[in-house]
């Protein structure tokens, strides 16, 4: 069952994202906000030398796609970024599941966001509990991170030391893309 969940996410750009606390999961997608408007977008939370370290970047060219086509079973949709020419457009998508043209859109948008140069970065921050930031870190959150601008959060990992001098140490590893 979890399979065919994961193709009706898919199907709309989405990703499955298990609950912290049941037995349960939520599909969000993967691009809360378009990336074109990550850098005018207010964000609520800032990661800045004094609450991350050991930041690491590797960048992935890519073309900024402003054009694309959705074909579903029974709807078909053809999306520009506004503000564009629409000059530069992206593979067409086809996909059996997509049965409503709202559907159809979403992933028209998830695929524009997606397009484009992007600079993958990994940073640790300390685990922190949620009044204090920066709390956990969550994909899907787009942040500030001081002189890079704007970003959102792909993924998280969380990892636990124990030593003698410092007693229990833990830290998340937060997985960030920045469209350029």
């Amino acid at each position: 069952p979890m399979d065919a969940i994961a193709l009706l996410a898919e199907a709309v750009g989405a990703i499955i994202v298990p609950a912290r606390n049941e037995n349960a999961f939520a599909i969000a997608y993967r691009h809360t906000i378009p990336s074109w408007q990550w850098a005018t977008t207010t964000t609520t939370l800032e990661l800045g030398d004094d609450l991350c370290w050991r930041l690491s970047g590797r960048f992935n060219p890519a073309t900024q796609h402003n054009k694309i086509y959705v074909i579903g079973s029974t709807v078909g949709v053809g999306a520009t970024r506004q503000g564009t020419a629409g000059d530069t457009p992206a593979q067409t998508i086809v996909d059996a599941l997509l049965t409503d043209a709202n559907a159809a859109t979403e992933r028209a948008r998830q695929a524009l966001s997606a397009s484009g140069h992007r600079l993958e970065l990994s940073l640790e921050c300390p685990l922190t509990p949620a009044a204090q930031a920066p709390g956990l870190i969550e994909p899907g959150r787009l942040v500030r991170l001081g002189d890079f601008s704007h970003a959102m959060t792909t993924g998280v990992s969380i990892s636990a030391n124990w030593s003698e001098d410092s007693g229990l140490q833990i830290h998340q590893t937060v997985t960030l893309e920045r469209a350029q």
